[in-house]
This record gives C-alpha cells, sequence and structure tokens, in this order.
C-alpha cells in the first residue's frame, strides 16, 4: 500500500472497492442493453462484426491515452458493441432461423426429458444437422417418448409446425414444433450423458418410500425434477410464493459446494478450482442447464478462481460477471424468465437484505437466538423485493403470502436439498440392493421435511392474504425508501416509521380479496354461485364448462376455501385431471359429473338433478350421448356473463 493510501484511510479503500463493482456492474448493463437491441447486420456479419470491434477499440483507447476515459469504460464500450454485433439481432440471431411447415423423417438426439402435456408427452430434441425441436406425442408414439432420456438416440417421423409468435420458444433455440406420430429407440445415451442420467436415477430411486405426492417435490427440491407434480400443488406453490423453490437456483449450488468441501480440503489451491469447476459443470448437467442454475454456477465458479488467485470476490462482482459472460455468450438468456429471476433475486439479497439487516433493531441482531431468523427474514424480502416487479410483469399481482411462506418452507427446502446429496443417493442404492426399509428409515427426515413443505404452501395458499399490483408494489417500495432513510433523532424516526407502517398495512388491508358474495365467473369456463343466505337446502356450487390450468389460480386467488357442490359438464381424461385438482383446492362435499366421467369419486348423473342456491336452482342433466352434462344457470345468476342456458319455468313444478 502506497503512503497516499495510506493516508486516505480504510474509508477511502472501500470507496474504491465499492467504485469497481459498480464499474462491473455498469459493464454487465452494457452486455444486457448490446445483446438486447442487437444490430442487424448484413450477411457479411462476421466481417462487419470484426471491424466495429476494432474502430470501437481504437476509439476508446484514444479517449483513454488523453484521459477521456478510465480502462473500465474501455470494457464496457468493448462489451456494449459486442453485444450490438453479436446480440439477438447480430449474427448469432441470425443462425437461429424458424422452420417452416414440412414433413420430418430423420434421427435425433434427446435434449430434454420428456414430461406430460395433457394426455400426451413433449421432449426437446436436436436433429443431426443441428436444429432443436419441440416434439409432441400421443398415444403410441407418447408411451415410446416417455421411455427416452437426455442424450438417447432416436429415429422420428412427423411434421413439422412453425413456433408462431412465442418467444419462450426461441430462449430455449427451438426452430419448429414437431408433431410425432413414430418415435423407435436407436442407442441409448452414452459418456457424460450416461453418467449424469446414471446419477439421476440413483437419486430418484432414492424417493421410492415417498408417496405420489411427494416424490416429485423431493425431486424437484433436488434436482430440479418436478415433471410429475400434481396441478393443485403447483397452484398452491404458485400462490404462496413458494414456487422458485422447485427451480434449481444458486441455493442449490451452495449447498453442493458445501457438501463437496471436505473433499476440497484436500487438494491444493489450483487442483481445487479444477474440481469445483468440474462439481459445478455436472451439478449443471444434472439439473438439465436450467437457465438459472447456469448463473449460479457461473457465478460460483467466478468467486472460487477469485478466491483461489487471492482476489476480492464479493457477491455484486461475481454476479455482473457472470451475466456479463452469459448474456455474451447465448444472447437468448435475455429471453428467459428464469434467467432474468436468478439475476433479479440475487440483486435484491446482495443490495437490499444488507440494508434490511441494518434497519432492524438491534436486539433482533444482537441476541443468538434472533440472529437466524432476523437474517433470514433479510434475505426473504431482499430476494421478493428483487424478483417482484417481474413476477407482476409476466405472471400478474404478486402474492403478498410468499413473505410467511418462505420463512416457513425456506430453511426446511435447504436441509432437503442436502439431504438429497448425500443421503439420498445412499437410499437409491440401498433400494436397487432390495434392501427398502433400510432405504426408508434413511429417508424419513426428508419425507417429514418435505411434508412440512408442502403442508406450508397449503397453509400459505389458504391465508386469504391480498395480491400486490404493480401500483400497490410501487406504494411498498416508496414506503420502504422512507423507513429505510428515516431520520436519525430517535422520537422523529419512530413517528416516520410508525407512520411508514400504518401506510403499509392500509395499503395491504385495501388489496385484501374475499370470496364472491354473489355468483361471478372465477375464471374462463368457471362460475360460482355462493348461497345467498344461510339456510337449510342451500348449497354453494361450482360450475365447470371447459376446465383449463389457469382456473386453479383463479380460484385460489378469489379466496374460495370450500364449496358444497362441484358440477363439471365434462369427463373425459384432460378434464378429469383438472376437475381432480379443483376438487383438491375447493374440497366439494359432492362433485356431479357426465354418466361417462373419469374422475374418482365423482356422482354419475344419468337423470334430471336439482341443487337450490338460494339465488335459484341449479338444474343438471346429462346430453342424450351422456357423454357431457347440460348445466342450466338461475336467472338471477346471469348477470355474471356465464352465457349457459337458462331454466324456465316454474322450477319447483320440474323438480
Amino acid at each position: 500500500m502506497s503512503a497516499e493510501e495510506g493516508d486516505r484511510g480504510p474509508m477511502a479503500l472501500s470507496l474504491g472497492t465499492a467504485a469497481d463493482e459498480l464499474r462491473l456492474v455498469a459493464v454487465a448493463l452494457s452486455a444486457c442493453v448490446g445483446t438486447f437491441l442487437g444490430l442487424r447486420l448484413p450477411a457479411h456479419s462476421t466481417r462487419a462484426a470484426a471491424v466495429a470491434l476494432l474502430v470501437a477499440a481504437m476509439a476508446v483507447a484514444v479517449g483513454v491515452r488523453n484521459g477521456g476515459a478510465g480502462p473500465h469504460r474501455l470494457i464496457a464500450g468493448l462489451v456494449l458493441v459486442l453485444g450490438l454485433t453479436c446480440g439477438r439481432g447480430g449474427y448469432v440471431a441470425r443462425g437461429y432461423q424458424p422452420l417452416e411447415a414440412q414433413a420430418v423423417e430423420a434421427e435425433a438426439v434427446v435434449r430434454g426429458d420428456p414430461e406430460p402435456v395433457g394426455i400426451g408427452w413433449r421432449a426437446e430434441l436436436q436433429l443431426g444437422s443441428g436444429e432443436r425441436l419441440e416434439a409432441t406425442a400421443f398415444g403410441r408414439a407418447g408411451f415410446e417418448l416417455r421411455q427416452v432420456a437426455v442424450g438417447d438416440r432416436v429415429l422420428v417421423a412427423g411434421r413439422v409446425r412453425p413456433i408462431g409468435d412465442r418467444p419462450w420458444l426461441r430462449a430455449r433455440h427451438i426452430v419448429g414444433r414437431l408433431s410425432l406420430d413414430e418415435v423407435a429407440m436407436v442407442a441409448p445415451a452414452s459418456g457424460f450423458n450416461r453418467l449424469v442420467n446414471a446419477l439421476r436415477s440413483v437419486i430418484v430411486d432414492g424417493a421410492a418410500s415417498f408417496d405420489d405426492r411427494d416424490r416429485p417435490l423431493y425431486t424437484g427440491l433436488v434436482i430440479g425434477d418436478d415433471r410429475f407434480q400434481s396441478l393443485d400443488q403447483q397452484a398452491r406453490f404458485r400462490a404462496s410464493g413458494l414456487t422458485h423453490l422447485l427451480a434449481v437456483s444458486g441455493q442449490n449450488v451452495a449447498f453442493v459446494l458445501l457438501v463437496v468441501r471436505p473433499l476440497l480440503m484436500m487438494f491444493g489451491r489450483r487442483t481445487r478450482l479444477v474440481v469445483v469447476v468440474g462439481v459445478l459443470v455436472l451439478f449443471a448437467a444434472m439439473t438439465r442447464a436450467e437457465p438459472s442454475v447456469l448463473r449460479a454456477s457461473t457465478a460460483a465458479g467466478v468467486a472460487a478462481w477469485a478466491l483461489i488467485t487471492g482476489r476480492i470476490g464479493s457477491g455484486l462482482r461475481t454476479l455482473s460477471v457472470g451475466v456479463t459472460g452469459l448474456v455474451l455468450i447465448d444472447p437468448f438468456l435475455l429471453d428467459v424468465v428464469g434467467f432474468q429471476l436468478s439475476v433479479a433475486a440475487s440483486a435484491g439479497i446482495i443490495v437490499v437484505s444488507p440494508l434490511i439487516v441494518t434497519r432492524l433493531p438491534a436486539a433482533m441482531t444482537r441476541r443468538p437466538s434472533l440472529t437466524a431468523p432476523a437474517q433470514a427474514f433479510a434475505l426473504t424480502v431482499g430476494a421478493q423485493a428483487g424478483v417482484a416487479p417481474l413476477l407482476i410483469h409476466h405472471f400478474g399481482p404478486l402474492p403478498l403470502a410468499s413473505i410467511p411462506a418462505n420463512l416457513g418452507a425456506g430453511w426446511a427446502a435447504g436441509v432437503v436439498m442436502t439431504l438429497g446429496l448425500t443421503t439420498g443417493p445412499i437410499s437409491g442404492l440401498l433400494h436397487r440392493a432390495r434392501f427398502p426399509d433400510a432405504a426408508e428409515i434413511l429417508q424419513w427426515p426428508s419425507r417429514l421435511l418435505v411434508g412440512w413443505i408442502d403442508g406450508t404452501a397449503r397453509w400459505a395458499a389458504g391465508l386469504g392474504l391480498p395480491r400486490l399490483d404493480s401500483t400497490s408494489l410501487a406504494a411498498l417500495m416508496i414506503l420502504g425508501f422512507v423507513i429505510a432513510l428515516r431520520p436519525r433523532p430517535p422520537l422523529v424516526g419512530r413517528v416516520v416509521a410508525a407512520a411508514s407502517l400504518v401506510a403499509i398495512a392500509s395499503v395491504v388491508v385495501g388489496a385484501t380479496t374475499s370470496p364472491p358474495d354473489r355468483p361471478a365467473v372465477i375464471a374462463e369456463g368457471v362460475l360460482y354461485v355462493p348461497t345467498r343466505a344461510a339456510g337449510a337446502n342451500t348449497f354453494s356450487v361450482l360450475v365447470v364448462r371447459d376446465p383449463q390450468p389457469s382456473a386453479l389460480d383463479a380460484v385460489l386467488a378469489s379466496g374460495i376455501g370450500s364449496v358444497d357442490v362441484m358440477i363439471t359438464e365434462r369427463g373425459d381424461l384432460l378434464s378429469a385431471r383438472i376437475v381432480v385438482a379443483l376438487m383438491e383446492v375447493v374440497e366439494p362435499a359432492m362433485v356431479l359429473a357426465p354418466p361417462q366421467h373419469r374422475i374418482r369419486g365423482a356422482t354419475r348423473v344419468t337423470e334430471e338433478m336439482m341443487v337450490a342456491t338460494g339465488w335459484g336452482d341449479v338444474i343438471v342433466e346429462p346430453e342424450p350421448a351422456g357423454a357431457g352434462l347440460v348445466v342450466a344457470i338461475p336467472p338471477t345468476a346471469t348477470s355474471a356473463g356465464w352465457g349457459l342456458r337458462v331454466p324456465t319455468g316454474d322450477t319447483r313444478q320440474r323438480r
């Protein structure tokens, strides 16, 4: 350290470090902005990009020599130009060419695990020429597609359809949607893919003692495989803000490094870096390289390199370097919601959480018994503050229940992740060795914690807490800044804090929703008819015309805790999955379904029935072919805009 640096003292050094981090943030923002804009270059784009980079480097270098800019500006300028020339409008994007409608019969490599879609299956395939397709199959072809794994080579035949206006498909480099007629295995995965599939299979086998509801939750927490999670559980996790637990992210990566830490201590510093990189690559492959885990793994690799080389590796620095590298390598990551949320959550934890800790009462940060809850609260609120604007933009109002839900389930999820990477594989090997009792005993703590997480989601989704829209969120953010910047004199500070808390409570109460007190359309194809007044022989009714998965979210958001009777017009297999999920959400005392329904626990309607609601009688009768029901809504309920047939005449005579 020079004498000049010593005279400036520690404060000057901290300010210098902060300035360096802000410069890296500026570089990351330059990469994102340049990549997002992306210049439309001519066909000889590679040459144009090289010329543009050379000109930019010379121009900025001249500015640096003349004292007009610093090295960080040179880097930011180069990154900006690189993003503009290589971004979504540049030569990287030109390599992405959506396919037109055509017949396809070729050999392909499986790039994504098959997942259920309706009554069929869907997977990502890559043709020999490099194009990625989203393949969907039903019937026999669907059964064959279900059996494949990542890395398998298959022979497929079908027809490609254009992707249309679907940015999420482009973000995954999908150039067409393939409707499969035939699927045949050519060769199983080999090499690295075979190793990864074997490790995933052992972890999945370790969950054999879990029931059908908890098993996908366990595998989702450990390796991000939540493909078979029930629809009602998915809806409850969305309503309670816990969906991120099933998307592998920085938390999972941190626990992976914690698990392998004893192994790392056996090696020297340089070998340790190689081992860390290898572990991160293997774990990213096990989780199918989700964008969030790519971001977390890159940041962890940067942090490990900084630690081993003796450099300062703060969270903001590693985040900025990781984001810069990833968006330049794959510009389409900017369109991936998971990547956006991962970066925003990390930024919220790094920037907002420390501010919250400094503003908590001293008793909470000094008492050992309160330190951990205080830090958990700060981390939860910081992460939620980071992702809230994006969640509202992409998915609508934000559930306020996410804060208590994450406080209740976050710690348990961390323990399950750790156990899943340690005792999970051992349980899988015991299960394969035909020692199921020993495997079940070893997984007992994980089963208990998974049940706790599921119960927390159910509890938080049923709290009836409001959902915050953009206006409410903006008000809360302003009030948060007021609290953070409250005047230092104790009396004035307490008054400002109390007034801010009252204002926050007013915003929350104003956004609170309650179940409808009159007939209302809850979602497209779902009508709720409450009882008009408490009395004998009147019932609340939920009528389902053509159920969609989004109806689950709407029903949970409406605050309807339970209904007396649920009526579904359709009973086919596709509708049955959604109706069964709705049954889990509203817990009806009776379910009326068509004669040929496929809904477990439902009552078949074979002749005309009536349900009294207090708003009039709901009349139910089977269609002539028996495949569906015809539901007539009382005239007093038609103002809800349902549009169904209205009964005529005196309904009491029809009874």
